[in-house]
């Protein structure tokens, strides 16, 4: 019996294999040579449907560029079959986060929050030069609790921050304390310092933070942190500003991306938490006229939803000439299909004048909410 159920499932994934429509994700990234496209390049063939329609017209329609695009969109593999021919890098990076973070990604919490008084907080404007503004912005927008800010509510943070000044051998803050809402962040605009932590001793110069853990999760201070090199001269945030201006500024677009990703079609089966948590996760992006949010050719592994502004999408006709297909505006979504599929991109999708977005990476959103493959094999049988 055991040798009959054996060959029962080899033969099952013999036909599977032999399925014309089974999708089976990109081993390689090919960059399409002279006279092919991204739909006619060896790494890509296999992954389209041979009954595939002429391109659609320039200035066509929305309803027949999605058309068009559908035939892209490739039949999922049951999650229970594994693909043994995956992609190196991308299945490197979520085992590392894996490693570290075993499991999805929780959500972090924090005090309730006050809607009421968000709203009536008034943020202090703290003057500082050219220089100092644009080198506080590098160093918060590198820092992950603030890479959901965009450069707008980021301009606040930075004028809200005040400077601070501490004396050699001055322990800024000691592991165990709590101020409650007088505890802050703090980055170093110049002098040195030791953080002291269980884990070890680190050193900290211009350019490094400390102390934001705490503000991020309400806890007690995790290390201590004292001058070696005076004075040591630093901007900081205190608690209170923390949660009114980027508590605020969450709880807003958790409201707004929220909305707009519920109304794509691969994540109607996410619950409202699930929701929540990719939102957390998208990141804002800004282009200027002319610039590509998406390039004919390439990789698609980024999706992104347009807050304000409008985008136009060139595609290729049969002869590999550049059309214009349709344009996408505020509350529209780009390049989904690339990001669900994982294959190369099939058209440019360019900046008409000033465009804000958002978007999210294909590993990052699979370290959030697992494998696409598991959420759309969720949609095929809800």
């Amino acid at each position: 019996m055991g040798c009959v159920n054996a060959k029962e499932k080899s033969s099952k994934r013999r036909k599977s294999r032999e399925d014309p429509n089974r999708y089976t994700p990109v081993t390689q990234t090919a960059t399409p040579t002279s006279g092919q496209t991204p739909q006619n390049s060896p790494a890509a063939q296999h992954q389209f449907k041979d009954s595939r329609g002429p391109p659609p017209k320039a200035n066509c329609t929305k309803e027949q560029l999605q058309a068009y695009l559908a035939s892209y969109c490739l039949v999922s593999l049951p999650y229970e079959e594994k693909d043994t021919a995956v992609d190196d890098e991308h299945e490197q990076t979520l085992a590392k986060y894996k490693t570290a973070n075993p499991g999805r990604r929780t959500t972090v919490s924090d005090a309730a929050f006050d809607e009421s008084a968000e709203k009536n907080f008034k943020p202090k404007v703290i003057p500082k030069s050219e220089a100092e503004a644009e080198q506080l912005t590098s160093v918060l927008a590198r820092m992950p609790m603030f890479q959901h800010l965009d450069d707008r509510e980021l301009k606040v943070v930075v004028q809200t921050m005040e400077k601070g000044a501490y004396s050699e051998t001055t322990v800024v803050i000691h592991e165990g304390d709590s101020k409650g809402d007088e505890d802050k962040m703090y980055v170093i605009i110049s002098g040195a310092a030791h953080r002291v932590h269980k884990s070890g001793t680190t050193t900290l110069g211009v350019g490094d933070c400390f102390g934001e853990q705490e503000l991020l999760f309400l806890q007690k201070r995790q290390c201590t942190v004292t001058v070696t090199s005076g004075p040591l001269v630093t901007w900081e945030l205190g608690r209170l500003e923390f949660r009114h201006l980027l508590r605020g500024a969450s709880m807003r677009k958790r409201k707004l991306y929220g909305g707009l990703l519920s109304q794509i079609a691969f994540l109607k089966p996410l619950q409202k938490r699930e929701l929540i948590q990719l939102a957390d996760c998208l990141q804002p992006a800004n282009y200027r006229h002319g610039e590509h949010m998406i390039r004919y050719g390439d990789r698609g592994m980024w999706m992104y939803i347009i807050l304000e502004g409008k985008v136009k999408v060139l595609g290729r006709d049969a002869n590999g000439s550049v059309i214009h297909v349709c344009d996408f505006g505020e509350g529209a979504h780009v390049g989904e299909l690339e990001f669900i599929n994982n294959h190369l991109t099939v058209a440019d999708v360019v900046a008409e004048g000033n465009v804000r977005a958002t978007k999210i990476h294909r590993d990052h959103f699979e370290i959030c909410l697992g494998p696409i493959a598991e959420l759309m094999a969720k949609k095929c049988t809800s």
